[in-house]
């Protein structure tokens, strides 16, 4: 297996389980879980993102893809690695009796245009750093920022 989709599966494992404990906790600062999320995605985008591009999401390995950054081969690669890391950790979490989080199944409009702001924030901010407008020394701080600001645009 390549370095890079070993990388893929680390980080989205790690960020998958991180983001799970802190759910699991119920903690009580609304700061909390955006700023851990986005503590976590700025590491790796130093410690991976050389090796992988530090996709850890398949929206964005599809949004790579799709301007060609990434060939098909390495976009299934990620995808495949992960849903492993993500599975990966809902198992271990479950293994320290986290119960998954409850997710609304209903539609409903201002959640939807919540989501597609954060989702805009995010995006933009990956593609601040992708295109070079953001300089490469700041990249984790500026996907980082940008994930803490699309989950509170979310909440």
């Amino acid at each position: 297996m390549s370095k890079k989709y070993i990388a893929e599966f680390i980080g989205t494992f790690s960020l998958s389980f991180i983001v799970l404990m802190a759910v699991a906790t119920k903690t009580s600062l609304p700061m909390a879980i955006p700023l851990i999320a986005g503590l976590v995605v700025g590491l790796f985008v130093y410690t991976i993102g050389p090796i992988s591009g530090c996709h850890i999401n398949p929206a964005i390995t599809l949004g790579q893809l799709s301007v060609k950054k990434i060939s098909l081969k390495d976009a299934v690669g990620y995808i495949v690695a992960q849903i492993a890391g993500a599975l990966g950790a809902v198992l271990l979490a479950k293994a320290f009796s986290v119960s998954s989080p409850m997710v609304a199944a209903a539609f409903d409009g201002k959640v939807f245009i919540a989501e597609m702001l954060g989702t805009f924030f995010l995006s933009f901010g990956i593609a601040s750093v992708v295109y070079g407008q953001a300089k490469e020394q700041v990249s984790g701080l500026v996907i980082g920022g940008s994930l803490v600001f699309g989950v509170l645009a979310a909440s």
